[in-house]
């Protein structure tokens, strides 16, 4: 024989409002995973790390892992995962790169204003895009262009993992 759940549970450990509370406090008060884990345990939830990892999705699929980090270059590397290639510089990295302000000057140059030969064979001009299959061979695309600048590495890699997924 066995009893009935109650409907606030929700077929899961936690019923709707604790939910509805935890959702709340990550998305409209900005409160990181870390601290809302300590600020449930604290209120003497026992709930584990792992039940407040990382779920990615909408209305169309959903996602769930959990990873050592939270970055956007993170993000857009798990969601590439299986696609042929991986960085792709295509019109929808471009767009990325502006909207993230890139320095003009590097944008021109990432748009084929300068004279770097890549010695990787990663140019595709049939289909106007470089694409570029292994993180390895990424970090010396990015070399060879002489992007040495943290902030321009990670806005230039964003924007390529955003073009493999658009592509």
């Amino acid at each position: 024989m066995s009893g009935q759940l109650p409907d606030g549970l929700n077929c899961g450990h936690f019923g709707n409002d604790l939910i509805r509370f935890i959702l709340y406090q990550y998305h409209h008060q900005h409160v990181t995973q870390p601290l809302l884990l300590k600020q449930l345990l604290d209120l003497g939830v026992d709930i584990s790390s792992g039940r407040l990892s990382t779920h990615i999705g909408n209305e169309l699929f959903a996602w769930f892992s959990s990873t050592e980090s939270k970055s956007r270059i993170n993000v857009l590397s798990c969601l590439g995962q299986g696609s042929d290639y991986f960085y792709v510089l295509n019109a929808g990295a471009f767009t990325y790169r502006e909207q993230q302000k890139l320095p003009q000057v590097l944008l021109s140059r990432l748009e084929g204003g300068s004279d770097v030969v890549c010695t990787l064979p990663l140019v595709h001009p049939e289909v106007g895009e470089v694409r570029i299959e292994t993180t390895l061979d990424w970090e010396k695309w990015l070399d060879q262009h002489d992007i040495k600048n943290k902030r321009h590495r990670r806005i230039v890699t964003e924007g390529a993992l955003m073009g493999g997924l658009l592509a």
